[in-house]
C-alpha cells in the first residue's frame, strides 16, 4: 500500500507542481513535520528511508514512520517560540481569524487539531502545529 501511495505522489512530483505551492510537508506517525522547497525537489528510497533534496535543503525519513506528505504554500512547518503568558491571535493557514487567546498555552488547549499561525500582543507571529 506504501509503494502505491508512494508511486502516486512521485507521480505528482514528477507532473509539476502548481506555482501557488512551494513546500512539501512530511508528516511521521508521531507527529513529527518537516518541509522541503519544491523547486528542484527530488526524492530517492534508499535503504527503507526517503530522502528529499532540494538545493541545499534535505529531509531523510524511515519510510516506516512517513505518514503522509502534502504540498503547502507555508514556508515552513514547525514551532517558533513566543511569551507563553501574552495575548494571542490565531488565524488559519487561510488568513482566517480563529480568535483571541489569552495565553498562547490557551490557544494550543483550544484549537482543534491543525497548523495556526499565531500573532501574540508584543507583535510576534509564529506558526504551531496542534495534534491531539
Amino acid at each position: 500500500m506504501k509503494k502505491i501511495l508512494l508511486s502516486a505522489i512521485l507521480a505528482v512530483i514528477s507532473i509539476g507542481v502548481h506555482a501557488e505551492y512551494n513546500r512539501l510537508v512530511f508528516r511521521t506517525l508521531s507527529g513529527e513535520e518537516q518541509s522541503i522547497g519544491v523547486k528542484d525537489l527530488s526524492i530517492k528510497y534508499e535503504n527503507g528511508d526517503m530522502i528529499a533534496v532540494s538545493g541545499s535543503e534535505s529531509v531523510k525519513i524511515p519510510l516506516t514512520s512517513l505518514k503522509s506528505m502534502e504540498f503547502s504554500d507555508i514556508n515552513a512547518v514547525g514551532e517558533v517560540s513566543a511569551v507563553d503568558n501574552s495575548e494571542v491571535t490565531a488565524f488559519s493557514v487561510n488568513g482566517i481569524c480563529l480568535g483571541k487567546f489569552e495565553t498562547k498555552s490557551d490557544a494550543l488547549n483550544g484549537l482543534p487539531t491543525g497548523i495556526y499561525i499565531l500573532n501574540s500582543k508584543n507583535g510576534v507571529t509564529f506558526k504551531v502545529s496542534i495534534s491531539k
